[in-house]
């Protein structure tokens, strides 16, 4: 079942907010000094300038950032800012600031970017299932992220063709990071927000054919592997350490294999992870082969 009509989802108007605040915020001083008293209102002076807020919203930003009074400053919470002031952007100009949890709350669509996925524990009898990494670009849940784990034929087939890619095409789970889509939020139980619809909204669809026609071009780094293949991150762009046409968020990270007995990439979203990518994604193809979808 498709959004109301009408529904109109924000993707390209976050995305460039954010990098507008990510380039504000990323003030070397500030980092891992207390956000308090004068820090505090430095911070949120520098973001109501950054994002052209008009006077009266200024009250209200304040209060949307109040939850990170007293913390130490670092990349995570220049990260949290950042994604939770652009995706809430329309609420403050409005008067109305959004939570910094889920709460219980009706099923409604919402635009979400789909940051990361990864291969997890097997379903019933076998079955192939991913890991996906979630964050809200709008409504009440504005900038929040969760995972939600689902099958791996669902992610490469029915995700994948909401998000632009052809029908029939052959889809490395992997090439859905970073792309962008409509989803109905269900938060029945805060600790596992769930996705139960997915919708590729016309501007979602037109940058995640975009990304996937770059990533189909020459590496820029001079590369002959795939990007699904690469061992480098999307987030580690703004530090000169990563690639925007990358297929996982965070570099991938070389070290010694227990199970394949070699030096191997691991992803540091599985930091306990005990076999590196490789292994995992032999264990994969044997259990698709025999009917794990």
């Amino acid at each position: 079942m498709p959004p109301p009509e009408g529904t109109k989802f924000s993707f390209k108007e976050v995305m460039n907010r954010r990098e507008t605040l990510i380039r504000a915020l990323d003030v070397p001083a500030w980092k891992d000094q207390p956000l308090a008293l004068e820090n505090f209102n430095t911070l949120v002076n520098v973001v109501y300038v950054a994002m052209k807020f008009d006077p009266e919203v200024l009250p209200v930003l304040t209060e949307q950032l109040q939850s990170y009074y007293g913390k130490t400053y670092n990349d995570q919470m220049l990260d949290d800012i950042s994604w939770r002031v652009s995706s809430s952007y329309r609420w403050l100009v409005k008067g109305y600031t959004t939570r910094d949890k889920f709460y219980v709350h009706k099923e409604h669509w919402v635009p979400l970017l789909l940051s990361d996925c990864h291969y997890t524990s097997p379903g019933k009898n076998g079955a192939v299932r991913v890991r996906v990494y979630f964050r809200v670009l709008g409504g009440p849940f504005s900038g929040l992220a969760f995972t939600q784990d689902w099958p791996h034929w669902y992610h490469v087939r029915e995700v994948a063709k909401e998000m632009g890619f052809l029908k029939y095409s052959s889809v490395h789970y992997r090439e859905t990071a970073n792309m962008w889509l409509g989803g109905l939020l269900r938060v029945e139980d805060v600790r596992f927000p769930a996705v139960v619809e997915v919708y590729g909204a016309s501007g979602a669809v037109a940058h995640n054919r975009r990304l996937r026609a770059m990533r189909d071009k020459p590496c820029v780094a001079g590369f002959n592997h795939q990007c699904h293949q690469c061992q480098i991150g999307y987030s580690e762009v703004r530090f000169n350490d990563g690639c925007s046409r990358a297929t996982h968020s965070r570099n991938l990270i070389k070290k010694m294999c227990t199970y394949c007995s070699k030096e191997s990439w691991f992803d540091p979203l599985t930091p306990n992870a005990s076999r590196c990518l490789g292994c995992v994604a032999r264990e994969v193809k044997g259990r698709l082969m025999i009917g794990g979808r």
